[in-house]
C-alpha cells in the first residue's frame, strides 16, 4: 500500500474555459422585490473574485463582479480564500440557485424551507462555482461619497479624499467579538457626508486602531436596510497617511470664545478649541449629554450633545480638539454652553491632569462667571446640610458659603460628608437658584 500520497497538483492557473451565458446583472434583474426567487436559466458567468474571507471580515461568502454587476455568493464552508481568492476567475452555474435580498443587498446561493437565503452546501460548492485561471488584476472605481448608488452595490470602490471622523480616532475597527459581532465606524469626507465602515469583531484586524490621517479606502460597497456600509478586505485597503480635513484651521483659547458671547446665540466662526475633559462621566455627577472641558488659558465650558447618534463618550483627563466651526454658544441655567457634535471632535484619549485654582469662596463667588466651568479646589472647608452627598449641601471655608450640590445619581450620592474639615475640588457650575460646586468623585475630597 502506498503511504506517501502526492501533494494535490496546483491548478491555479487551470482554466477550464466553459462556454459562458447570461450575467449578473441579468440574474440581478429577476429581482422584484425582497422575496428570493429562482434563478430558473441554465446560465454559466463567468466573474472574478473580488474579496473573499482571509481576515474573517466575510464569513461564508465571497464577492465577485463580472463587469455588468457584482454579487454576494453565500458558500457553506470555511476558509474560502483557499480556493477562492480575490483575483480568481471563477464560472458561476446557476440552475438550482437563487437570488435575495438581506437587507437591501442582492445574494445568490440557496434557500430553506421558510424562502430564506442559505449557503450553497458545501458538497455542492464545485458544482456551482468553480474554478478558473489566477490571478486576474481587480481594480476598484474610485469614486466620492457624493457618486455612491445602488449601481455599486457588490463591487469594490475606493473613495477617495475622506478620513475617520473625529469621535473615532484613537478606536479600533471593531469591539472584540465578545462584546459585538459587528461594530460600525464612521467615514466622512471634509463636506460632512459620511459612510459607515462595519467591520466583524472576527475580523483578524478587529483591535487596530483606525488611522489619523486623511487619503482613501477600499472596500465592498454594500448596504443595510437603507444605511450605506463598506466592508473592508482588510487594512491594506486603507491609505489615510494625509493632513487631516481642517488642519489649517486656526486655534482659539476658550476665553476668546467666551468673549463671542454678548447676550444672545453666538455662531462660532471658522476655529478649533484644545482642551481636556475635567468632567466625569463614569461617576455620573454630570448629565449624560454634557462633557465639561477646560483648556490652557484657565477658562472651561460646558458641550452639550443632543441628538440620536450623538452621545459623548469622553472621559475625565481626555485631549479633544474641537472643530467648533459653525457651532453655536449659548446659555442654559445661567451658564455658557456650546452646543457640540461627536463628529467635530477628535479624542487623543490619555490622563492628562488640569491643575485645579486654589481660591477662597469669597474670591469664587465674587468673579463666579469667570470661572464657570472650571476646576476649582477650596481648602479648609466643611460641609453642613445633611448625612451624605446626595443633593445640596453647603460647603463654608470661613469666607463665604455655596452649594455643594451632588444629583443622586451619581456613584457616590450615598456616602456620608465629612464631618471635619476637608479640601474639596469640583466644578464651579452656574446655576439659576445659585451658584454650585460639583465634586466629580469622591477622590475630590482629601
Amino acid at each position: 500500500m502506498k503511504k506517501n500520497f502526492d501533494a494535490p497538483p496546483d491548478s491555479s492557473n487551470y482554466d477550464p474555459n466553459l462556454p459562458t451565458s447570461g450575467s449578473l446583472a441579468k440574474a440581478r434583474a429577476l429581482l422584484a422585490g425582497t422575496v428570493a426567487v429562482p434563478i430558473d436559466s441554465d446560465w454559466t458567468i463567468s466573474a472574478t473574485v473580488i474579496a473573499d474571507d482571509r481576515s474573517g471580515n466575510l464569513y461564508k461568502q465571497i464577492v465577485v463582479d463580472d463587469g455588468t454587476t457584482g454579487m454576494t455568493l453565500l458558500l457553506e464552508a470555511n476558509n474560502l480564500y483557499g480556493n477562492y481568492p480575490v483575483g480568481r476567475k471563477i464560472y458561476l452555474k446557476t440552475k438550482g440557485l437563487y437570488i435575495g435580498m438581506y437587507g437591501g443587498l442582492p445574494q445568490i446561493g440557496m434557500i430553506d424551507e421558510t424562502g430564506s437565503m442559505i449557503g450553497i452546501p458545501s458538497t455542492l460548492i464545485g458544482g456551482h462555482v468553480i474554478k478558473g485561471d489566477f490571478p486576474h488584476p481587480v481594480i476598484p472605481d474610485t469614486v466620492s461619497l457624493n457618486d455612491l448608488n445602488d449601481g455599486l452595490l457588490n463591487r469594490l470602490i475606493y473613495i477617495k479624499d475622506v478620513e475617520f471622523a473625529g469621535s473615532n480616532l484613537g478606536m479600533s475597527y471593531a469591539q472584540p467579538s465578545a462584546i459585538a459581532s459587528g461594530t460600525s465606524r464612521t467615514v466622512e469626507d471634509c463636506a460632512g457626508n459620511t459612510i459607515t465602515l462595519r467591520t466583524s469583531g472576527y475580523a483578524n484586524f478587529q483591535p487596530y486602531i483606525v488611522p489619523s490621517g486623511k487619503g482613501g479606502i477600499a472596500g465592498i460597497y454594500t448596504t443595510y436596510n437603507g444605511t450605506p456600509q463598506l466592508i473592508l478586505r482588510d487594512t491594506t485597503d486603507v491609505t489615510m497617511y494625509g493632513e487631516r480635513c481642517g488642519a489649517n484651521t486656526p486655534f482659539i483659547t476658550i476665553d476668546s470664545m467666551q468673549k463671542m458671547y454678548t447676550g444672545a446665540d453666538a455662531v462660532m466662526p471658522t476655529a478649533k478649541i484644545s482642551c481636556i475633559v475635567i468632567s466625569d462621566r463614569a461617576n455620573g455627577n454630570t448629565t449624560a449629554s454634557n462633557v465639561i472641558v477646560q483648556d490652557a488659558s484657565g477658562r472651561g465650558v460646558v458641550m452639550y450633545f443632543s441628538g440620536s447618534g450623538n452621545t459623548p463618550t469622553y472621559d475625565m483627563g481626555d485631549s479633544l480638539v474641537v472643530d467648533i466651526t459653525a457651532m453655536t454658544l449659548t446659555t442654559y441655567q445661567g451658564g455658557l454652553e456650546l452646543k457640540a457634535n461627536t463628529s467635530k471632535v477628535v479624542n487623543y484619549k490619555g490622563n492628562h491632569a488640569v491643575t485645579p485654582l486654589s481660591i477662597s469662596l469669597d474670591d469664587l463667588n465674587a468673579s463666579f462667571i469667570t470661572y464657570q466651568s472650571t476646576l476649582v479646589e477650596i481648602k479648609n472647608a466643611t460641609v453642613s446640610g445633611g448625612g451624605t452627598y446626595s443633593g445640596n449641601k453647603t460647603l463654608n471655608d470661613g469666607t463665604s458659603t455655596i452649594s455643594l450640590y451632588t444629583t443622586s445619581a451619581a456613584g457616590f450620592a450615598s456616602q456620608p460628608v465629612p464631618t471635619t474639615p476637608m479640601t474639596y475640588r469640583g466644578i464651579a457650575t452656574p446655576y439659576t437658584n445659585g451658584n454650585e460646586i460639583k465634586l466629580r468623585n469622591l477622590n475630590d475630597v482629601y
